[in-house]
């Protein structure tokens, strides 16, 4: 699948020093992905920043044969949006 980043989450993701690579690893091959608003859907993943877990969410939407990001953040609140399964 292709993946096409909306100005936006170019734009956040440039200013929220996220790079690339881990977007784009989360979304092709997910370790959690919920359902988000509409159609969309958030693939989440954590990882180690400066000596502690982060969460890494990123909001996309599939469309046909693309995988198009919304939008991309980190947060440390991993047990707010964490899912366990049953």
């Amino acid at each position: 699948m292709k993946i096409y980043y909306t100005s936006h989450a170019d734009n956040v993701i440039s200013k929220r020093e996220i790079k690339e690579s881990p977007v784009e690893e989360l979304v092709k091959s997910p370790p959690q992905v919920l359902e988000g608003k509409g159609e969309t859907k958030i693939a989440q993943g954590i990882y180690q920043r400066n000596d502690r877990d982060f969460l890494l969410r990123v909001v996309y939407k599939e469309e046909k044969d693309i995988i198009k990001v919304i939008t991309s953040y980190w947060t440390s609140k991993i047990e707010k949006y964490w899912e366990e399964k049953p």
